[in-house]
């Protein structure tokens, strides 16, 4: 009996000593989680522009050579007039591409062919300066006049023994040089007025300057609307004639400047 006791005895202190124990958790250890880095690609900040300003065609030495800053305001070439179809010009017969250059022909009745947009409807600030170029070729060689229309009206006329030019309002029609047209050649036309109404006509044979006419005379004649002209140009040529294009340009410009001959 007091063996049993002691056995009880001892289970129960070995129970009590278990209980008293605090059992220590151990927690895993967590490991950090190695996240690679990522590559930062920089993508650059488009900044807004503006429209591309459309550039103006480089000056001709021989347009600077007669006008004092000249701006340009239009201009086409054979890409522009083949994209509208001579569009800019008025009604003729055929209006085609050619072999770099664009054409005009006339039918049976000849051309009277007016540029549709009058000189200082082509943009600038509305001064009186006005200027008309174009690169030509006349095939075949005949006739041939640019007619500028305003408050006035002002003819430059080629013809079979010179070219003239004609003001309509002084009923006058005056000889400026025996220069002739030779076939399968390019010329080159250059019609200003001035601030004072000065007129200035150059035509020379591209690629020979020395072989030119130069033209001036003063318009007024004492009527003050002259000054208020926007020249409409039109151009006439005979029947069965093909007129020949390579390139037309509108100026402004501050002034006419003095070629050797005085003009």
């Amino acid at each position: 009996m007091k063996k049993n006791s002691f056995i009880t005895f001892l289970i129960a202190l070995i129970l009590l000593l278990a209980s008293c124990t605090q059992t220590e958790t151990v927690e895993p250890e967590v490991l950090p989680t190695e996240i690679p880095e990522q590559e930062t690609v920089e993508v650059p900040t488009q900044e807004p522009t503006d429209e591309p300003e459309v550039a103006n065609s480089p000056i001709q030495e021989e347009i600077a050579g007669v006008l004092e800053n000249p701006v340009e305001l239009f201009h086409e070439g054979v890409e522009q007039m083949a994209e509208n179809m001579g569009g800019q010009f008025g009604f003729i017969d055929v209006k085609e591409p050619g072999d770099g250059y664009f054409q005009f022909a006339s039918g049976a009745e000849g051309a009277y062919m007016p540029l549709n947009t009058r000189l200082k409807d082509f943009g600038g600030d509305g001064r009186r300066q006005q200027a008309f170029w174009m690169r030509f070729m006349l095939d075949p060689v005949g006739n041939l006049s640019f007619t500028f229309m305003g408050m006035g009206e002002v003819v430059i006329s080629f013809e079979e023994d010179g070219i003239y030019c004609i003001y309509v309002q002084e009923v006058t029609k005056e000889k400026m040089s025996d220069f002739q047209f030779e076939p399968d050649k390019w010329y080159n036309i250059l019609f200003a007025t001035d601030d004072d109404m000065i007129l200035r006509v150059v035509v020379w044979e591209d690629g020979n300057y020395e072989n030119q006419v130069s033209y001036a005379r003063d318009l007024f004649i004492g009527m003050d609307d002259l000054y208020e002209s926007n020249w409409e140009v039109t151009i006439g040529f005979d029947s069965n004639t093909t007129l020949k294009v390579t390139d037309y340009s509108v100026y402004s410009f501050d002034n006419l400047i003095q070629n050797p001959n005085g003009n």
